[in-house]
C-alpha cells in the first residue's frame, strides 16, 4: 500500500519538438549533452468530471518504462561489463557507464517513416584500456550501439514502420508449491524455485516412497539430501530442523538412508557429478563446476532482487537482499515448507492469482536483450584478445557496435512481443500499447494453455479487464489493462481505492494504492455505491463487500476501503460503451473488439451517447494538435497553424483590442508588445498538421484545423482534429437513424438494410492510402532506367522522369512508374534480321518492367518518395509559381535526386564519420551550447538545404550507377459503403450490408424522415445486448433537442432503473420540446409507428426507432472479393493454392458437396472434384476439348492416385488395371500411367 502522490499535472499535452526523441528534450536535441535524469513534461493525468479522481495517462505504462530503462536499467547492464580481463590479466577494460551519452536521432519520426528509416540514435560510452603491465591508460569514447528511440506517444519507427513492445505478463521469480493430482487420484506435491534468470529448480515428493528429489531439466534426478549436501547443509542442521518442525517421521526413511554414504561436502560433490555426468571419471571437481554453473554463476543464474526479496518473505529468512543465487538455506526451508504441504498444514499457492504475476514492461523487455548484446559483445572482446597482437591492440580494434545492433535488430524484427502497430484508429493505437500478454519467450504456450489459466481471477479486479480479451486461440491470454491500474516499481499491478472510516469515505486525502497481495485482508466496496452529500456510504447492513475473494454483506462501519470509480474494473475500451451493464459480457467483448476495427471515415462524427472517456483517448494518443502555450492564432492553412504567444504568461485580453483587425505581424511586435509591461515580444509557434499520411492498416491519418486566425488559444486547446476525432472526442461512426423492424428477408440473421443516403452524403466514405513499391537495380545485363519514353500512348500524366505527377487519378493498368529493364542480346538469325529489316523495327534492347496499378485499384496519387539508399538523402524539388506563405516556407512537391548532389553528400557524410570517431572527445568538451547540431560538425541542415543548385536534365532517363533506388508511389482510394461492408454498433451487434434502397423506398417517420438503417430485432433478446436499445432510444431524444450526453457505466448507483427512467424523461422532454407527440408515446414507450415508403401504408406494429453510433469495420467487401479462373497449384497436391493474396481457390468441402449431391447436380460436382481441382490431364485437355466440341476428358485427380499410393504404402494389395484384349483380360496398369 503507497499513497498516490495527487499533484497538480498541467494538460496531456506534449512539450517536445519534432526533433525530439522520447527522452531528450528540445535543447538536449541541439547539441549532445551527458546523461542525467530525464524528466517529462506531458501530464500524468487529467481530471474526468465523471469521477472524482485524477485518471493516469493511459500511455504511462510503456513511457515510464522505457525512461527508467534508460536512466537506470542501461547503466546496470553496462556495468555489468567493468573489469574484463584477457586470459595472461594484461589488459582490463572498465566501463564509465553513467557518463553516457546518446546523439540526436538523424530522422524526426515522420521522415523516418517517409525514408523507411529507423528512428534510432547513437549510444556512446567512455571506455578505459588499461595494460596492467605498463600501466598505461587509453580512454576513447566508442560508439556501442544504434539504439531505437521510443516516440512521445510510446511506440518505435523500425524501417519506415511504427511498431509496439508489448507488455508480458509472467511468473515472478520466487517460490511456488503445487498439488496435482494423476488419473490415479494420487497426490503429487512438488516446490518450483523460478529464477528471472536461468534454471528452474523442481523439489518432488515421491507419491510411493515419501523422499523428495531435485529435479532440473535435461538433467537425472538427485536426492535432496545429496543436494543438500553439494550446498554445504550438514545432517545434524536438517535432523535439528526436522525435530523441530515435528517432521522427522515424515523424512524419515530418506534421512536413514543417505546419511551412511555422504559423510562431507568433498564425497557428496563426486557422487553428484556420478549422478548428473554419468560418462566420465566422477570426481568433486565435476560436482562443483555443475553447481557453479546452474545456481552460482552470475552470468547465467540470478533471482534478481524482487525473488530474494520474495523467498526471504516466503520461507522467513534472513538473507541479504543483493545475494541474488540460490543457497542451501533456501532448498532446506522450501525442503520443510513442502513437508507441511503434504501434511496439510499450509495450502499450495495459487499460480493464476496476480501476486504471483509480474509485468515485464518495453524497457525491461529491451533491457533483457541489451544483455543478451552485452554477453555477445564480451565474447567477441575475447576473441579479438587471442587474434590482435599486443602492439596493435587497441579499443577501436576491439569494441565494435555490430553485436549490440544485431541483438537490437532481432529483438525489433523478430520477437513476437514487438508487433507493427495496429493504427485503424485511434483506439485501436491505444488499446495496442495497453495489451498484457502471457505469450512470448519464458512465457505460456498458446497450445498447452488450460483454461485455469485464460479465466478471470478475483484479483484481476481493477487491474487486468475480465471483458476486453481477442476471440479465439489468444482468449484469455491476451488482456488489457484497466483505467486506474498502474505498474509497482517490482513490476506488480497496483489499483487505487480511498480509505473509508466509519463509513465516511475520506477523498479529501490522497487515494492509496494496492496490489493483490495488500488487499487480500481488507474489505473492500465496489465504486456504484451511492453515498449522501457528506460522503457517507448508506446506513445498511447489507453493504456488499468482497475480502479474500470472497462476497459478504457487511455494514459500512466494516468497510475498510471503496473503489473509486464504477468504471475502475474495465479498460478503455469497454468503458467506451454506453448502458454497458445492459450487455451480456460476451457481447460487450465483441463491442470491445470492433471500436479497435472501426475505420475512420471522411467526415467523423461524435456520438450523442458517450461515457466521456472520448476526449482522453484523443489527449492521450497524441494524435490531435494542442496548444503548447497560450497565444492568438495568425495564420491556418493545411500544412500548420502559427500562433503567436508571449514568453511570460499574464496577458490581458483588454490590452489586446479588436486583434482580430489587424493582420500584421508588425502591428502585434510594435504596439502590443510595447504595451504589455515586463513582457517579452511575441514569439511564434509553429505546429505542423499531417497531410493525409498512410497508417500501417493502410487507413488514413490528417490533421484538420479547428480555429481560425484571429482567435484566441488558451494552453492545451485544440487547434487540430485527427481523422478519427471530432471537437477532440474521438469519433469512429455515424449517428445515423435505424429502426427494428423486419423488412423483406433482407435483414435475416445479421443482415441489415441501409439507405443510400450513406452513399450520397459520405456518412461512410473512408480514404485508404495504399503504397507501391518500384526498385531500381544494376543487372548482368545493364542498369535499369525510370523513363518516361516508352511505346505507350496516353502518358500526359507522368513527369520528365517518367513518375505520375501529384494529382494524378489512375485506374487498372495505368502506369505509375515507367522502368526499362535491359534484356540479353542473342544473336539474330538471317531471317530474323531481314524481319526487323523488312518492318523497320530496331532489335528490342530493354523490356517494359513498368510499375502498374494492380486490379481492381483506383485512386490519386498524392505522394511520390524516392529513396537511394547508399545516402540514405532525399532532396526537394519546388513547385512552380508557389506562392510564398505568410510563414515564410518553402512548398515542396514530390522529391528528385541529383547524381552530383549525392556525390557531395556522400562526401560530407564521410567527414562526419571520422569527425565522431577521430576527434569525438575533443568536441564534447567544447562549449558549443548555443550551436545547431549539424553547423557544429560542419554540416549544413540537410532538412532545410535549398534544392535550387540541382542540376537535372529533363530529357534524359534517370538511372543510378551504384546501390538501389527506390520509388514510392502512394494512392488514395475512396471507398463508400456497398454491399458486402460489415458495420457494427458498440454492444456487439454486427450485420453484413445486404441491400442499399433508396431513401424515398425506406420506412419513414411520421414527420417523414426516412430511416438509414434497417435493424432485425430478433437480433436483441436472444444476444441479451439491451444496451443497444437504451442508446438508439436516447440518441433519438437528444437529436431532437440538440444534446450530447456522458452516460455512465453502472448508473444503478443513481437509483433503480436508473437507465430507463432517464431515457424516458429525456423522450418525454423532446415531444414537449418538439411537439411531436409521436415522440413519446405512454402506451408504447420508445416505439413509433412506421410508414413504408414504398406504399405510404402503416406498419401493423409500432417500431422501435432510435438515433444509434454504428461503425463502419475495416472488413470491407473490396478485399475480400475474389474469383479464380486459372492460376497457381500445389506442387505437392497440384491443387489451387488457397488465399486470396495468392490468386488461389476457394474450397469446396465437405458441406459443398453435400449441398450438391442434395440437388442431383453431378456433373457440376464432377467438374468440381476433378478439373477444377488435381485432374491435371483433364484441365490441360479442356481447352481443346472445347474448341473441337468434343466429349470432356475427365481424367484422374491426383488425390485419387495419393490414396492408392497410401493404402499401397500399409501392405494393402490395391492396384489399377485396365481391360485388354478380346476377352477382357485384366492388365495392372501402372499408376503413373493414368490418364
Amino acid at each position: 500500500m503507497r499513497p498516490i502522490q495527487n499533484q497538480q499535472n498541467p494538460l496531456p499535452i506534449s512539450m517536445w519538438s519534432e526533433y525530439d526523441s522520447f527522452p531528450i528534450s528540445l535543447e538536449e536535441s541541439l547539441h549532445l549533452q551527458p546523461k542525467k535524469n530525464l524528466h517529462f513534461t506531458s501530464a500524468e493525468s487529467i481530471y474526468n468530471p465523471l469521477v472524482d479522481f485524477k485518471i493516469p495517462n493511459f500511455l504511462n505504462i510503456q513511457t515510464a518504462s522505457f525512461k527508467h530503462f534508460l536512466n537506470v536499467g542501461l547503466i546496470e547492464k553496462l556495468n555489468t561489463l567493468n573489469n574484463m580481463q584477457n586470459s595472461d590479466k594484461r589488459f582490463e577494460i572498465y566501463f564509465y557507464s553513467e557518463k553516457y551519452k546518446i546523439s540526436v536521432p538523424k530522422w524526426t519520426p515522420s521522415q523516418a517513416i517517409l525514408k523507411r528509416k529507423t528512428y534510432n540514435c547513437q549510444l556512446y560510452v567512455p571506455v578505459q584500456l588499461t595494460d596492467l603491465s605498463t600501466k598505461q591508460i587509453t580512454f576513447q569514447w566508442i560508439k556501442l550501439a544504434t539504439l531505437p528511440m521510443m516516440t512521445k506517444y510510446g511506440h518505435f519507427i523500425i524501417n519506415g514502420s511504427p511498431r509496439i513492445i508489448m507488455n508480458q505478463i509472467v511468473r515472478s521469480p520466487g517460490v511456488y508449491f503445487h498439488q496435482s493430482v494423476k488419473d490415479n487420484h494420487i497426490n503429487i506435491y512438488s516446490a518450483d524455485f523460478i529464477a528471472e534468470k536461468g534454471a528452474w529448480l523442481r523439489l518432488e515428493v515421491d507419491p510411493k516412497t515419501g523422499a523428495i528429489w531435485a529435479k532440473l531439466k535435461k538433467t537425472p534426478k538427485i536426492p535432496l539430501l545429496l543436494f543438500l549436501r553439494c550446498f554445504g547443509v550438514d545432517f545434524p542442521v536438517l535432523n535439528n530442523y526436522l525435530q523441530c518442525k515435528n517432521l522427522s517421521k515424515s523424512y524419515e526413511k530418506t534421512a536413514i538412508d543417505e546419511t551412511i554414504l555422504f559423510q562431507d561436502k568433498k564425497q557428496a560433490l563426486v557422487q553428484l557429478s556420478k549422478t548428473v555426468y554419468p560418462t566420465i571419471k566422477p570426481e568433486s571437481i565435476y560436482g562443483q563446476m555443475f553447481l557453479f554453473r546452474k545456481f552460482l554463476n552470475p552470468r547465467s543464474y540470478s533471482l534478481s532482487l524482487l525473488g530474494r526479496a520474495r523467498l526471504n518473505q516466503k520461507l522467513g529468512l534472513c538473507i541479504p537482499h543483493d545475494y541474488t543465487f540460490l543457497t542451501g538455506q533456501d532448498i532446506l526451508f522450501a525442503c520443510l515448507f513442502l513437508l507441511d504441504l503434504v501434511n496439510g498444514n499450509r495450502n499450495p499457492d495459487d499460480i493464476d492469482d496476480l501476486k504471483n504475476r509480474k509485468v515485464k514492461p518495453c524497457g525491461e523487455l529491451i533491457q533483457m536483450q541489451f544483455q543478451l548484446g552485452l554477453s555477445r559483445l564480451e565474447k567477441h572482446i575475447f576473441e579479438q584478445y587471442k587474434q590482435i597482437p599486443y602492439k596493435k591492440l587497441v579499443l577501436g580494434n576491439i569494441l565494435n557496435s555490430t553485436a549490440m545492433n544485431s541483438s537490437l535488430r532481432e529483438f525489433f524484427g523478430t520477437n513476437p512481443l514487438s508487433q507493427l502497430m495496429d493504427q485503424t484508429n485511434a483506439l485501436a493505437e491505444l488499446t495496442h500499447k495497453r495489451r498484457l500478454s502471457c505469450l512470448g519467450p519464458g512465457g505460456i504456450q498458446r497450445e498447452t494453455a488450460n483454461m485455469a489459466i485464460r479465466g478471470i481471477h478475483e484479483t484481476h479486479y481493477g487491474r487486468i479487464c475480465p471483458i476486453e480479451t481477442p476471440e479465439g486461440q489468444n482468449a484469455g491470454l491476451v488482456n488489457s489493462i484497466t483505467i486506474y491500474a498502474k505498474l509497482n516499481p517490482s513490476g506488480f499491478l497496483e489499483t487505487t481505492f480511498w480509505k473509508t472510516y466509519k463509513g465516511h469515505i475520506l477523498n479529501n486525502k490522497d487515494p492509496l494504492l494496492f496490489d493483490s497481495d495488500q488487499e487480500r485482508d481488507a474489505i473492500i466496496a465496489p465504486g456504484d455505491m451511492k453515498c449522501n452529500d457528506l460522503n457517507f456510504l448508506p446506513k445498511s447492513n447489507s453493504i456488499p463487500s468482497r475480502k479474500q475473494s470472497q462476497f459478504q454483506l457487511v455494514s459500512r462501519e466494516d468497510i475498510n476501503y471503496i473503489a473509486l470509480s464504477p468504471v475502475q474494473m474495465i479498460s478503455v475500451a469497454t468503458a467506451l460503451i454506453p448502458f454497458l451493464e445492459h450487455d451480456d459480457g460476451n457481447r460487450a467483448l465483441m463491442g470491445s473488439n470492433m471500436q479497435r476495427q472501426a475505420v475512420p471515415t471522411i467526415k467523423p462524427s461524435k456520438p450523442i451517447v458517450g461515457t466521456g472517456l472520448e476526449s482522453r483517448v484523443i489527449s492521450d494518443i497524441g494524435q490531435a494538435k494542442q496548444a503548447r502555450q497560450s497565444g492568438f492564432v495568425t495564420y491556418v492553412d493545411g500544412n500548420e497553424v502559427v500562433v503567436f504567444s508571449f514568453v511570460k504568461r499574464g496577458m490581458m485580453k483588454k490590452v489586446i483590442g479588436n486583434f482580430s483587425n489587424y493582420d500584421s505581424e508588425s502591428y502585434l511586435k510594435s504596439n502590443v508588445g510595447k504595451d504589455l509591461i515586463n513582457t517579452k515580444p511575441l514569439k511564434p509557434i509553429k505546429y505542423e498538421l499531417d497531410k493525409f499520411h498512410r497508417s500501417n492498416q493502410d487507413t488514413y491519418m490528417v490533421h484538420r484545423p479547428v480555429v481560425q486566425v484571429g482567435s484566441w488559444v488558451e494552453k492545451g486547446d485544440l487547434l487540430a482534429d485527427s481523422s478519427s476525432s471530432q471537437q477532440g472526442e474521438l469519433s469512429l461512426g455515424q449517428n445515423i437513424l435505424v429502426g427494428y423492424t423486419p423488412w423483406e428477408g433482407y435483414n435475416f440473421e445479421d443482415a441489415v438494410l441501409i439507405s443510400s443516403r450513406l452513399i450520397s452524403d459520405d456518412l461512410y466514405t473512408s480514404l485508404h492510402i495504399e503504397r507501391y513499391e518500384v526498385e531500381v537495380r544494376d543487372t548482368q545485363f545493364g542498369m535499369e532506367q525510370i523513363t518516361c519514353n516508352l511505346s505507350q500512348s496516353g502518358l500526359d500524366y507522368l513527369d520528365h522522369l517518367g513518375i505520375a505527377k501529384i494529382g494524378t487519378w489512375v485506374e487498372h493498368g495505368d502506369i505509375l512508374v515507367g522502368k526499362i529493364t535491359p534484356i540479353d542480346q542473342k544473336p539474330l538469325t538471317p531471317y530474323e534480321k531481314l524481319l526487323y529489316d523488312i518492318l523497320g523495327k530496331k532489335v528490342p534492347k530493354t523490356r517494359n518492367t513498368s510499375l502498374t496499378v494492380p486490379k481492381n485499384v483506383h485512386g490519386r496519387v498524392i505522394h511520390v518518395e524516392i529513396i537511394e539508399t547508399d545516402s540514405d538523402f532525399i532532396s526537394k524539388r519546388p513547385i512552380k509559381n508557389q506562392k510564398q506563405s505568410k510563414s515564410n516556407h518553402f512548398k515542396f512537391s514530390h522529391e528528385i535526386i541529383s547524381n552530383d548532389y549525392l556525390k557531395n553528400q556522400n562526401q560530407e557524410k564521410s567527414i562526419y564519420d571520422s569527425i565522431i570517431d577521430s576527434k569525438w572527445q575533443s568536441y564534447l568538451n567544447r562549449d558549443h551550447a548555443n550551436l545547431d547540431f549539424s553547423l557544429r560538425f560542419g554540416l549544413d541542415d540537410r532538412s532545410e538545404k535549398s534544392p535550387s543548385n540541382l542540376n537535372l536534365d529533363s530529357s534524359k532517363s534517370y538511372n543510378r550507377h551504384s546501390g538501389v533506388l527506390k520509388v514510392h508511389i502512394y494512392l488514395a482510394e475512396k471507398r463508400s459503403i456497398q454491399v458486402g461492408d460489415k458495420i457494427a454498433g458498440r454492444h456487439g451487434n454486427k450485420g453484413i450490408v445486404s441491400n442499399i434502397l433508396p431513401r424515398q423506398d425506406m420506412p419513414y417517420l411520421p414527420d417523414g424522415t426516412p430511416l438509414d438503417l434497417v435493424l432485425n430485432p430478433l437480433g436483441v433478446p436472444s444476444r441479451m445486448n439491451v444496451g443497444q436499445i437504451f442508446e438508439c432510444l436516447l440518441g433519438l431524444a437528444g437529436s431532437y433537442l440538440g444534446q450530447n450526453y456522458k452516460i455512465q457505466p453502472f448508473d444503478e448507483l443513481y437509483g433503480c432503473e436508473a437507465s430507463r427512467s432517464l431515457v424516458y424523461s429525456k423522450l418525454y422532454e423532446a415531444r414537449i420540446k418538439t411537439g411531436q407527440d409521436w415522440l413519446f408515446n405512454p402506451n408504447n414507450p420508445g416505439k413509433i409507428q412506421l410508414f413504408d415508403g414504398r406504399t405510404g401504408s402503416c406498419f401493423s406494429q409500432p417500431v422501435t426507432v432510435g438515433k444509434s453510433y454504428i461503425l463502419k469495420l475495416v472488413h470491407l467487401v473490396d478485399e475480400k472479393i475474389h474469383a479464380r479462373s486459372t492460376g497457381p497449384y500445389s506442387l505437392v497436391t497440384q491443387q489451387p493454392l488457397r488465399g486470396r493474396s495468392k490468386q488461389g481457390g476457394q474450397r469446396v468441402g465437405e458441406m459443398e458437396v453435400w449441398a450438391l449431391e442434395g440437388f442431383g447436380a453431378a456433373y457440376i460436382l464432377q467438374e468440381l472434384l476433378t478439373i477444377k481441382s488435381d485432374a491435371m490431364h483433364g484441365r490441360q485437355q479442356l481447352i481443346h476439348s472445347i474448341l473441337d466440341n468434343k466429349p470432356l476428358e475427365i481424367g484422374t485427380p491426383e488425390s485419387f492416385k495419393v490414396l492408392i499410393r497410401e493404402l499401397q504404402s500399409v501392405c494393402l494389395d490395391i492396384y489399377t488395371s485396365q481391360l485388354v484384349g478380346k476377352f477382357g483380360k485384366r492388365a495392372k496398369l501402372d499408376m503413373v500411367q493414368l490418364p
